[in-house]
């Protein structure tokens, strides 16, 4: 705004946009009032939908729109349907009387956009998370249980992982893997193994695993079943489903910094655009690597994506795996034993130093 530009917001995605006449779409100008003390509240503000533009009726009605307003550019702030949506008004608004520079924020806590580290949402949604899950291992510590704990992500394993990590948890199920039942097994007697080798002046004990809401053979009520089967008595089994409390909250500081910081950019980049004479212009994500923000064209994001399972093919965060199974729970069975519990004690003495 301080630069002459003129913003508008649009309600309610391409369902305020696309509406049936005679009512008009729900498109606002916006000034710094309008957006004053946004940066404390979660949720979305301007509302969000699902629908995309898809017939020939829907792209000449926004073409409409946008030569009516004389839009330069358009900022589409969410997660895969936005991006979808970027590509879709790229290759179909072909009578638009000027060019339009076609931006993606990456805001949705699943973290699944190609062309970025991290999305806005994802950090608060993990925050929600770790806050639940340790509350969750208190109330099981003293009584000797397994929790397995639910989380949103659909088939992007970040939120499942983060959490994992971040919690202590004995085992993380992610849709990016072939999850099969040798595996459960395994991971069900190294758990049971566990609970076998506790010292006897050691009570109750806490098992976590953390999975997401993808899996539709084996979710978290399978696993439960297995568990409650396979323990032996040795603990008890609970499911907690955090659902959508995950979604809600006040956003962490890295969440308000980083959407500044991307809402800069992308200003930078249509800036940039509107410089450029004559041609197409171009659109793209906006995206955080390395603590940079960086643009990325929409030709070069669509070879990053897996269409079917709706994430990006190479994923930073899945090179932690090894690390995770490393820490989460010993693979050499003398090292269940715990060392409280033995007889006995190894004392080495050392004489003091004389200098």
């Amino acid at each position: 705004i301080d630069q002459g530009h003129t913003m508008y917001s649009i309600l309610y995605g391409f369902s305020g946009l696309l509406k049936p006449p005679p009512s008009t779409p729900d498109i606002s100008r916006v000034d710094w009032m309008t957006v004053n003390g946004w940066s404390s509240l979660g949720g979305t503000i301007l509302g969000t939908s699902r629908r995309l533009p898809s017939s020939p009726a829907d792209f000449e009605q926004l073409e409409t729109i946008f030569n009516h307003y004389q839009f330069d550019a358009i900022i589409l702030i969410g997660g895969w349907e936005s991006l979808q949506a970027s590509l879709l008004l790229d290759k179909n608004l072909t009578k638009l009387t000027k060019p339009l520079v076609k931006i993606v924020i990456p805001a949705t806590i699943s973290n699944n956009v190609p062309g970025t580290e991290y999305s806005i949402g994802c950090d608060t949604a993990l925050n929600n998370i770790v806050h639940s899950v340790d509350k969750i291992k208190q109330s099981a510590m003293s009584v000797g249980r397994v929790f397995v704990v639910e989380v949103m992500g659909s088939h992007c394993g970040y939120l499942p992982f983060m959490t994992a990590l971040a919690t202590g948890a004995e085992n993380v199920y992610l849709p990016e893997e072939n999850l099969t039942l040798v595996k459960i097994e395994n991971d069900v007697k190294s758990l049971v193994k566990r609970f076998e080798s506790k010292g006897k002046n050691v009570t109750g004990g806490v098992g976590l695993v953390i999975m997401n809401d993808s899996s539709k053979e084996y979710d978290s009520d399978f696993m439960v079943k297995v568990l409650k089967k396979e323990g032996k008595n040795l603990f008890s089994v609970k499911r907690a489903v955090l659902g959508h409390l995950q979604q809600g909250g006040v956003p962490s500081p890295a969440d308000r910094v980083r959407s500044v910081q991307m809402a800069a950019k992308a200003i930078e980049v249509i800036e940039e655009e509107m410089s450029r004479q004559g041609g197409r212009r171009r659109g793209g994500v906006i995206g955080e690597f390395g603590r940079e923000m960086v643009f990325t064209e929409l030709e070069e994001i669509e070879k990053m994506m897996d269409e079917k399972w709706r994430r990006p093919r190479n994923q930073w965060w899945i090179k932690y795996k090894e690390v995770f199974e490393e820490m989460s729970v010993p693979k050499n069975p003398e090292n269940f034993k715990d060392p409280v519990a033995e007889e006995k004690l190894n004392v080495v003495y050392s004489p003091p130093l004389v200098l």
